[in-house]
């Protein structure tokens, strides 16, 4: 069971443990009528299942090592509380659940064995040297399973569940905000319903429709970030890159970057305190780098804008706001703007102080160092 970060999406911890969420949202589309919610990094494992009585139905602890599981993986030390441990520890508490193991990868025939009704001396020997006494093992051998899944598999099996609900506008961004909505709930220990996921996806569907048509309209200003790099020249990029050329999203999709771990966990550490963090600095110091390497490891780039170019017009200031305030309130985690901002240019003041109070909203901006000492912000609206 993880121990998720509470900060800004935290996509380096959802990339790290997608498969996790990839198998609790197939769990969440395949229900069945006894299975009443779902609790992502719950009480006691990767997933926990309730019924209508909310008794822990299922406990189910997801795997993705890259090697063969044994033993040792699955059942406790003296000095851990591990995943048999943490299901035994609800049997104590008068619950009566299946223990799962959901493997994606190779599993040993002792963890198989585990299924059996009957243990044979040796595993029972082996249990017990893993630090399980008598009566902790008997709790196992009535409820243990396994599952063997692949990613590819499970991924078509959602498809197919999602492709019955109809008003799918692209399955692979669905797919990425639904994930990514799994992971935001297991953060804030949110407990799903499988008709409060029906209602996320439907309000999922018609953000990727807005997104389309608002997109189209303001393009010129504000765009998605472009992650597509099949047709990119790595070592051109590579050679721009040394060269001093502007940074651009793709840099870090090719990761010729260099990764500043202390600076991104600054960036981290100040949106816990505000929705609003700046980055200033004298130019040629990395600023657009370190932000866009920020949004690529900590943010969906489903759901980051970039704010290209600041219109004068404030008419078409308030329309962008308002089109980004409509279609922010189709998902329920944070759109992230992030704001580079053009030597001498004062406009995105504006934005920022209509968009700052908003509960939907992250802004990310770079700004240089002249610029930065020539306004006065403070009065405005919170930042770190």
């Amino acid at each position: 069971m993880t121990n998720l970060s509470n900060n800004l999406g935290a996509i380096s911890a959802l990339k790290g443990y997608r498969v996790q969420f990839l198998y609790t949202l197939y769990r969440i589309l395949t229900y069945n009528e006894s299975e009443y919610k779902f609790h992502p990094e719950g009480r006691f494992e990767d997933i926990d299942i309730y019924n209508h009585n909310n008794d822990v139905e299922e406990i189910i602890q997801v795997k993705h090592l890259g090697k063969v599981i044994t033993l040792s993986d699955v059942v406790t030390t003296r000095k851990e509380n591990t995943f048999l441990r943490r299901a035994i520890e609800a049997y104590n508490e008068g619950y009566n659940p299946i223990i799962k193991l959901v493997s994606f990868g190779e599993i040993n025939d002792d963890v198989k064995n585990l299924t059996n009704s009957n243990y044979s001396a040796g595993l029972i020997d082996k249990l017990k040297k893993q630090g399980l006494n008598k009566k902790e093992i008997e709790v196992i051998k009535g409820h243990f399973k396994y599952e063997i899944v692949s990613e590819q598999e499970i991924k078509k099996e959602i498809l197919l569940s999602l492709d019955k609900w109809g008003c799918l506008v692209d399955f692979e961004m669905t797919f990425d905000l639904l994930i990514y909505w799994i992971y935001y709930s297991a953060e804030r220990q949110i407990q799903i319903l499988p008709k409060d996921f029906k209602g996320q996806f439907e309000k999922i569907c018609k953000y990727q429709r807005e997104r389309i048509s608002f997109s189209k309209t303001f393009n010129y200003l504000i765009q998605l970030l472009d992650n597509n790099i099949q047709e990119e020249n790595i070592d051109l990029l590579k050679q721009d890159f040394y060269k001093g050329i502007s940074a651009t999203y793709k840099h870090i999709l090719a990761d010729v970057d260099v990764v500043r771990i202390d600076k991104l966990n600054l960036i981290r550490k100040k949106f816990n305190s505000s929705n609003i963090v700046f980055i200033h600095g004298a130019s040629g110091q990395g600023k657009s780098t370190l932000a866009y390497r920020f949004l690529k490891e900590n943010c969906s780039e489903t759901t980051v804008y970039e704010l290209k170019h600041l219109p004068e017009n404030i008419t078409t200031i308030y329309n962008v706001i308002n089109s980004l305030e409509g279609i922010s309130k189709g998902i329920r985690f944070p759109i992230t703007i992030y704001i580079d901002v053009e030597p001498g240019n004062k406009e995105w003041i504006n934005i920022l102080m209509e968009l700052s109070s908003k509960k939907n909203f992250n802004f990310l901006v770079t700004i240089r160092e002249e610029d930065w000492n020539s306004i006065e912000v403070g009065d405005k609206f919170n930042f770190s």
